[in-house]
């Protein structure tokens, strides 16, 4: 139900995720969407328990059970076109007090209540999507994000001592771009994430929401024809032996 529909003035005055000269039917036919806002959960790769979150004083950072700002019910966020109007970029809006954005503040986030948009201001506030730094990190479709800094070009939002910073892009340090990739799911239920697809202009896009439950379990057919987990000679006592074991699969969490 957090999936609101967009009204028509507010499609027509914001700056879309997309080129304008796009139709309805065009961006259907590339896998995109048109949309006005969601409200998300952004969870860190390398701590997929923790989320995005904002403490008392408006300081940005990660909560959850590992989280330097615990458990708290500030976790939400609104996913919208960029302030800047740049695009293939967002701005984050606090789901909890309204009008307050995700900010550039030195290399600090923070949330803020802005009562002058500027140009300096919307940069401030606004962020390229990126493909997921990490190795490893989901596909875009699934969710899994890195964002740029308008104001800042090159460097990345990424989690640090339990606070969200921006820091300039580091391709060698695995631990960067593990800090530095986020996976993006629709709130409060979290069953869906939100969709991205890497456009032709080399552009990030929001693309259709993916329901988790598409996630099938692998036909009789597919598990034939995919890679063991051990090597095909090895016969299930041999399997035993080493400690392993021949299974179909698992449920996991």
């Amino acid at each position: 139900q957090s999936l609101r529909p967009p009204s028509a003035v507010a499609l027509q005055n914001r700056a879309p995720l997309w080129p304008k000269e796009e139709t309805n039917r065009s961006l259907a036919k590339g896998g995109l969407v048109a949309f006005d806002e969601y409200k998300v959960r952004l969870h860190t790769v390398n701590f997929p328990q923790n989320f995005w979150s904002v403490q008392a004083n408006g300081a940005c950072g990660m909560g959850g059970p590992d989280g330097g700002g615990g458990e708290t019910d500030h976790k939400d966020f609104l996913l919208k076109s960029a302030a800047n109007g740049r695009d293939g970029a967002v701005t984050l809006e606090s789901a909890i007090q309204l009008g307050r954005l995700v900010t550039v503040r030195g290399q600090m986030l923070d949330l803020v209540q802005h009562d002058i948009m500027d140009a300096a201001t919307a940069d401030q506030v606004s962020f390229v999507l990126r493909e997921g730094l990490a190795e490893g990190a989901g596909s875009l479709e699934r969710g899994w994000v890195s964002l740029e800094s308008c104001s800042m070009p090159g460097a990345y939002i990424r989690h640090q001592g339990y606070r969200l910073k921006v820091h300039p892009k580091d391709e060698l340090n695995g631990l960067y771009r593990r800090d530095a990739t986020f996976d993006m799911h629709i709130a409060p239920d979290l069953s869906t994430t939100v969709g991205f697809k890497l456009c032709e202009d080399n552009l990030v896009r929001v693309a259709a929401p993916l329901k988790l439950q598409s996630l099938r379990p692998p036909s009789a057919v597919a598990l034939q024809n995919r890679a063991p987990l051990w090597p095909k000679e090895e016969t299930n006592r041999s399997l035993a032996k080493g400690g392993l074991v021949a299974f179909d699969e698992y449920k996991v969490r």
